[in-house]
Order: C-alpha cells, then sequence, then structure tokens
C-alpha cells in the first residue's frame, strides 16, 4: 500500500511539472515561430551593435577581403588589381581597387573622423559618436555612398562581373539642377 501510495505521488508530481512545462512552452507552431522571430531580431540586435563598435580599420580589413573574394569569382578579370596603402603609412583610410578605366577608392567615413565628444577613461580616449557610418566608392569624375557593407558588396560584385558601378542620374535630374550646380 506504501508502494501504491509513493508510485502516485511521483506520478502526479511528474503529471504536474509536465503540465507548467507545456504551459510555459507553447508547442504550438505559432508559438515557435514567435521564439525564433524574437531570437532572430536579438541576435541581429548584438550584431548591429557589434559592427557600431568596430574600428574603421578592421572593417577596411572585411571589406579588402571580400574584394578578394569577388576577384578571384570573378576570375580575376583583366586588368583588375587590388592595393590597399600600408597600415604603417599614415593610416590607411581606403582601399585601391585598380580598374582599366582608372583607380577606385574604397573607404569608410564614420563619426571617428569627426571631432566628437571627448571625454577621459583611465585608459583610453573615449568619444560618443550619434550614428554609423557610410561607405563611399569615388574615382575622379565620379562617386556614391553605400548605407551598409552588404550594399556595397553587392555594387562591387556587380562592377566585377560587367555591370556599372555608378548609377547614372536622369536627364530631367541633370537639366533641372543644372543651373543650381557647383563648378
Amino acid at each position: 500500500m506504501l508502494m501504491w501510495a509513493v508510485i502516485g505521488i511521483v506520478g502526479l508530481a511528474a503529471l504536474l511539472i509536465s503540465f507548467r512545462i507545456a504551459r510555459r512552452r507553447s508547442l504550438s507552431f505559432e508559438g515557435y515561430k514567435a521564439r525564433r522571430d524574437a531570437e532572430f531580431q536579438r541576435q541581429e540586435k548584438e550584431m548591429d551593435a557589434a559592427a557600431f563598435r568596430m574600428p574603421s580599420q578592421e572593417r577596411l580589413h572585411i571589406v579588402r577581403a571580400g574584394l578578394e573574394d569577388l576577384l578571384r569569382l570573378a576570375d580575376y578579370p583583366e586588368g583588375y588589381s587590388l592595393d590597399a596603402p600600408e597600415e604603417s603609412k599614415a593610416r590607411a583610410e581606403s582601399i585601391l581597387l585598380h580598374t582599366p578605366d582608372g583607380t577606385l577608392h574604397l573607404g569608410f567615413v564614420s563619426r571617428e573622423s569627426l571631432p566628437p565628444l571627448q571625454w577621459r577613461s583611465r585608459s583610453v580616449n573615449c568619444g560618443a559618436h550619434a550614428a554609423p557610418g557610410i561607405w563611399r566608392v569615388w574615382n575622379d569624375e565620379h562617386g556614391e555612398d553605400f548605407p551598409s557593407m552588404a550594399a556595397l558588396m553587392c555594387r562591387m560584385n556587380q562592377f566585377l562581373r560587367g555591370g556599372p558601378l555608378f548609377e547614372e542620374e536622369a536627364p530631367e535630374i541633370n537639366r533641372r539642377f543644372a543651373g543650381h550646380m557647383p563648378s
């Protein structure tokens, strides 16, 4: 009789524990999807925060590695080569891509280049920056800005595969602003 009472109490405890677990976690597909989406959003926020804190030099190293991969995937087109100023020189701020049409500069323009609000920390000078930077591609005649590294790499992939690098402005825009453009 005592053995049946112990088995009953253990069974009831197991039933209560499993009921609480099932109630706390919805076992439906919608509940799983909601938890998964929330986890993805949390991870994306962490990645954005990490990218915001990344130094400009590290960003340039990542883009250089990506450009090397794009050149390799495009079977090293004739006349294209990649060059980056040495780190020992005065802080390399851009990557040089030599093309048959001339040299392209790829750079990251951040709030680091502007004078930030400064304060002293125990070990380093710290700065407060209000917004993330932008990626810029330019040559002697044209230039274009990209909001993210992904947008820059997509455009460079199109360019290395024969597409245009710079978006041409519509003739209507050129005519409209022709008299107001500084020379």
